[in-house]
């Protein structure tokens, strides 16, 4: 039996690091990427989640280099 490749081809990329105050932020951007109609492993993954001290708005801005 013949197999159909009906693969989509993506061409483009983005990464984005975000960070959130709290677990349940976390999970409610994950809920709102799903709602979007991204699906985890599909259309995006997760590289690693870590937690980090608690930054100001100004160290972070220091940080990413705004």
């Amino acid at each position: 039996r013949e197999a159909e490749n009906d693969l989509k081809q993506y061409k483009q990329k983005m990464t984005l690091e975000v960070y959130f105050e709290s677990a349940d932020e976390k999970e409610h951007f994950k809920a709102t990427l799903a709602q979007a109609g991204f699906e985890y492993k599909k259309n995006y993954q997760v590289s690693g989640y870590q937690n980090i001290k608690p930054l100001s708005q100004e160290e972070l801005a220091e940080q990413c280099g705004w």
